[in-house]
C-alpha cells in the first residue's frame, strides 16, 4: 500500500509542477478541451461506438507469439464472432475495441465450460479485424432491434 501512496504524491508533484509551467493559465479549461477533442475524434471517426453490435472480419492469428494469454479463447475467436463493444479507445494513435464475444467459453484441460455473463472478459482489436453484425445490419434496414438478437 505504501507504494501507491508514494505514487499518488509523485503524482501530485508533477501536476504541481505542470500547473506551475502553465504560468497560472486555467488547467481545467485544458483538460476540459483535450476531453472534448477526445470525445470528438471518437463520435466523428470511430467506426464503432459502445453498445455496437460487431463481429471479427478474421480469425485472428492466435499462438504462443502473438497472443498466449488467448490460446485457451481461439475456438470461439474465429470470423463471424459476434459480440458488443463495451470499450472504444484511442491508443497510441490508433482505435481500439473491447469486445464481449456472445459464445465465451472456458476450455479446462479436461472439457469446454460455459463462460457466465458475469465473468465474461474483453477482447481487444483494432478495427481491421471488426465489421458490424450480419443481423445488426438487418436490423437497422428493418428497425427491428430484436431481429439482431
Amino acid at each position: 500500500m505504501k507504494k501507491q501512496f508514494d505514487d499518488v504524491r509523485e503524482a501530485c508533484k508533477l501536476l504541481e509542477k505542470a500547473s506551475d509551467l502553465m504560468r497560472g493559465s486555467c488547467l481545467q479549461y485544458y483538460l476540459d478541451q483535450l476531453l472534448q477533442s477526445y470525445d470528438l475524434l471518437m463520435g466523428t471517426y470511430a467506426p464503432f461506438k459502445v453498445g455496437d453490435r460487431v463481429q471479427l472480419s478474421k480469425t485472428p492469428v492466435i499462438n504462443e507469439k502473438t497472443a498466449p494469454g488467448w490460446r485457451g479463447s481461439e475456438h470461439f475467436l474465429v470470423k463471424g464472432a459476434a459480440g458488443e463493444v463495451a470499450e472504444a479507445e484511442c491508443v497510441n494513435g490508433k482505435f481500439r475495441f473491447s469486445i464481449l464475444f456472445d459464445q465465451e467459453t472456458y476450455i479446462h484441460p479436461c472439457n469446454k465450460v460455459p463462460t457466465t455473463p458475469e465473468r465474461r472478459g474483453t477482447y481487444s482489436f483494432g478495427p481491421d479485424y471488426l465489421e458490424p453484425e450480419a443481423n445488426a445490419k438487418a436490423d437497422k434496414i428493418s428497425g427491428n432491434k430484436e431481429d439482431a438478437q
